[in-house]
């Protein structure tokens, strides 16, 4: 991405945070943001690897050893996948 694209980007999410929070506290934002992250390259999680990780969360915190098949029953995921999160975490 270009630096003209760059900065076409980050003045829609500046306007966005504007329209969604009045001009104070969105130039507020946009000034926490930048000051903490300008200059990093960083990537941003979608709401689906946000509500995964949740899920995966609520998953391992449920999990007592002996549930595994009422998880996969309740998360709709195979047993294979409740073994596999709770040894991720």
């Amino acid at each position: 991405m270009s630096r003209a694209e760059n900065r076409e980007l980050i003045d829609q999410y500046a306007a966005r945070l504007v329209q969604e929070f009045g001009a104070e506290a969105g130039a507020a934002i946009m000034l926490v943001l930048v000051e903490e992250l300008g200059g990093f390259r960083i990537t941003v999680p979608t709401m689906d690897e946000l509500n995964r990780e949740a899920r995966d969360h609520r998953i391992r915190l449920l999990f007592n050893g002996a549930n595994v098949g009422e998880l996969a029953e309740r998360f709709g995921l195979c047993p294979r996948q409740i073994r596999r999160i709770v040894n991720e975490g």
